[in-house]
């Protein structure tokens, strides 16, 4: 989670991109926040929050373990017509339990139909687990891994890469561990 939120950073620091963020959406167990990214003035990231402090100097705490999902609003220099296929064609919601010992729910967002396929691979590159996902529609949607590799056979203890890939070319991956 703290590296979702370092990719807020440099989203919240590209002032000068086609890409900004005009507004940060935190949905959290308590409920929502929305903050505009014009009235923060930094961010400090712990172990356990991220406290985002604006320029009129109030703070908003966000205990990251009680974050269920983060979301931007974008402006782009571009036209709608012209916009670019993969700005937000797939995104991570989330993915849990993780760490894990039986299974792991991902959680997805696409914004157009597309053929979509999850990959599992371990510490080196080896790809030992594929699922064909099929067509899906525009929306959210959930994959579970349990932690069986192609041959059925559960894997060891480690680090793992569940990569999520379209037909049309967007790749989103996030790291889960697996303690037995």
């Amino acid at each position: 989670m703290k590296h979702i939120f370092l990719l807020c950073l440099v989203m919240l620091s590209a002032g000068g991109s086609v890409v900004s963020a005009q507004t940060l959406n935190l949905v959290t167990k308590n409920g929502t926040a929305q903050i505009r990214t014009n009235d923060i003035d930094s961010v400090t990231i712990q172990t356990t929050t991220v406290t985002f402090i604006k320029k009129d100097r109030t703070t908003q705490v966000v205990n990251i373990a009680d974050l269920h999902r983060m979301t931007f609003t974008l402006t782009t220099g571009v036209k709608d017509s012209k916009q670019s296929s993969a700005l937000n064609a797939l995104s991570l919601l989330k993915a849990y339990p993780n760490p894990t010992n039986s299974t792991s729910i991902i959680e997805y967002q696409i914004v157009r139909p597309a053929e979509v396929e999850m990959q599992i691979t371990d510490a080196t590159g080896k790809i030992i687990k594929t699922v064909m996902l099929g067509a899906q529609g525009a929306g959210i949607h959930q994959v579970e891994w349990d932690t069986l590799n192609n041959g059925s056979i559960s894997v060891p203890t480690g680090a793992y890469t569940c990569l999520i890939r379209t037909n049309t070319g967007e790749t989103l991956t996030q790291k889960l561990l697996i303690i037995h």
